[in-house]
């Protein structure tokens, strides 16, 4: 049985050696850090986690942020909450949570757990009227609400070691108006005052949140007394990447 212990009690805790590094450094996001999390024992198949990587480019630090693998299930939205027509109902396809990237690369002041936005229309499997079910994407697009857009974004909040809760918030607009207004105020668009909508990913007696695994954690891998433990990907000089 793993041992429980607080979130950010360090008062034990070891320096890891070569060989931890190695278990926690993974290649790339998505299907690697879903692969990574499930050889480690915190998950099985698609299960819904979160993690934080550290992203390290010749030899020094770069930024780290938040992580998202696996999937929750799909969640419905009435229209007329994101401004458009009553009757009808949008559905959105939670199924791969990796879609949802954190800030984080360079400044850690600018890290955030909160995600960046990403396009209904890019979640959007299902636009449910009184006339029935619409999946095509060209006939969902030309509803009203789809003109004006709207954007989702993922909060993360830590509950203690190896769980973390999540929230997902809905906002009218596109990423670009979403921002501008943000500017407008003068805050970043990842800020937690920006207006939204909570869509609810739990139930009424378990609250709008869902709650989820946060690895690795203590005795998946590492006994250090760390609680919980960051992952790593090395970015090699020659083959940079965009990682948002």
């Amino acid at each position: 049985m793993k041992k429980k212990m607080p979130l950010f009690d360090v008062s034990k805790a070891s320096t890891l050696g070569s060989t931890d590094l190695g278990r926690l450094t993974v290649k790339g996001l998505g299907v690697d850090l879903q692969a990574k999390l499930t050889e480690s024992g915190l998950i099985q198949d698609k299960e819904a986690a979160v993690a934080v990587l550290i992203k390290v480019e010749g030899g020094k630090l770069q930024g780290t942020c938040w992580t998202l693998v696996g999937g929750l299930k799909t969640v419905v939205v009435p229209t007329h909450h994101l401004g458009g027509e009553r009757g009808k109902t949008v559905s959105l396809n939670l199924g791969d949570l990796s879609v949802f990237t954190f800030p984080g690369d360079g400044d850690p002041r600018q890290s955030s757990n909160r995600s960046y936005w990403v396009p209904g229309m890019q979640l959007t499997t299902k636009l449910t009227t009184s006339d029935g079910e619409v999946t095509d994407k060209k006939l969902i697009e030309a509803d009203p609400v789809f003109k004006r857009g709207f954007v989702l974004r993922v909060s993360i909040l830590p509950l203690k070691a190896g769980e973390a809760a999540l929230w997902l918030s809905i906002a009218p607009g596109t990423k670009e108006t979403v921002k501008a207004e943000a500017e407008k105020k003068g805050m970043s668009s990842y800020e937690a005052r920006v207006p939204t909508l909570e869509v609810p990913l739990g139930t009424t007696a378990t609250g709008p949140q869902a709650t989820v695994k946060m690895g690795p954690m203590e005795g998946d891998w590492i006994a250090k007394g760390w609680g919980n433990y960051p992952l790593i990907m090395v970015i090699l000089c020659c083959s940079r990447r965009d990682l948002n």
